[in-house]
């Protein structure tokens, strides 16, 4: 395999990476700016194109030069993340159009996954979530990565592009962004064991999502390149939700300093889904994929991640580059 990962410096692309070289494959990717911490086994065999997928150009000659056989298309704005709802628009779904209108030129074709969301699915009312349920987004990030698989779709089927699309349920683990509310609680724990506030602010700790470390999910996407069929979605979930309630409890009896919780107005969303849990039997019954790291793990090992950024206790961050 001579894998091709966008986005291959973010949270996902850098444990996939991580995941492939120890698989053996040769790995390839495109970075919006140079890395500096290229720091575990196999690192040095990377190949990195520093650009902007907008790029046409950059792009075409990236791909021309890499010429791949699997692309795992993981770049794009998170929601929640800093920035214009249009920026979504155009790095989701704009962005997507650039890059498979590159790889169809390409001979041999390559297999590619393009990475989605559950966030496609909004406020389901039949739980779990299957593949088969309406889109029904609630935000510019959901309704951009709705229009990313509608590209996909699109090529698929006017070129003939082998192309699946997975949409991903709620992430954690190593390096999870703190736009993500298991990152920001745990952000806050370190500090507060670095000698910052002991309350820990939260907003509604109700809502419950289907949780999943990173690092099963890249094993997923892995397994799906042996056995996907062309124009196929796969939910990648455990099947299983945790309200915010239960993550900062995890989190807090973790902490090795007093902290307390503390809900703060300010950060209540207008609009909140009680609770999203998806159905993947799909993806089970194709690849034999299962979750293998329970939540705790993923938790605790986030946590290690912050405390190494804040120089505490000189923890390491478990599984990170």
């Amino acid at each position: 395999m001579r894998a091709l990962i966008t986005g291959i410096s973010g949270f996902v692309g850098s444990h996939l990476a991580r995941y492939l070289l120890t698989l053996g494959a040769d790995v390839c990717g495109i970075a919006r700016r140079p890395e500096s911490e290229w720091s575990f086994p196999g690192s040095e065999r990377l190949e990195v194109c520093t650009g902007n997928i907008l790029d046409e150009d950059f792009l075409r000659n990236c791909i021309e030069t890499i010429r791949p056989t699997h692309v795992f298309h993981l770049a794009g704005t998170l929601g929640g993340a800093v920035g214009s709802s249009l920026g979504q628009y155009e790095s989701n779904a704009w962005g997507t159009v650039r890059l498979l209108d590159a790889l169809r030129a390409l001979r041999p074709a390559p297999w590619v996954l393009v990475a989605g969301s559950s966030a496609v699915y909004g406020p389901a009312g039949n739980l779990p979530i299957g593949e088969e349920q309406a889109f029904q987004p609630l935000t510019h990030y959901a309704a951009s990565k709705a229009a990313q698989e509608l590209v996909a779709i699109q090529h698929h089927l006017a070129y003939g592009m082998n192309i699946v699309r997975t949409r991903t349920f709620n992430l954690v683990g190593p390096g999870l962004s703190r736009a993500l509310a298991p990152s920001e609680l745990a952000y806050q724990v370190a500090h507060a064991e670095a000698g910052g506030p002991s309350v820990i602010q939260v907003g509604n700790l109700a809502p419950r999502r289907d949780y999943s470390d990173v690092r099963d999910v890249v094993r997923a996407y892995v397994a799906l390149a042996a056995a996907s069929r062309p124009g196929e979605v796969f939910n990648v979930c455990s099947g299983h939700s945790r309200s915010v309630q239960e993550c900062a409890e995890i989190l807090t009896g973790m902490a090795r300093a007093p902290v307390r919780l503390e809900v703060n107005s300010a950060r209540m969303r207008r609009v909140e889904i009680e609770d999203q849990v998806g159905n993947g039997e799909r993806l089970v019954n194709r690849t034999g994929w299962q979750p293998l790291i329970p939540i705790e793990k993923s938790l605790g090992d986030l946590l290690d991640c912050w405390r190494h950024k804040l120089n505490v206790a000189g923890e390491a961050c478990p599984g990170r580059m």
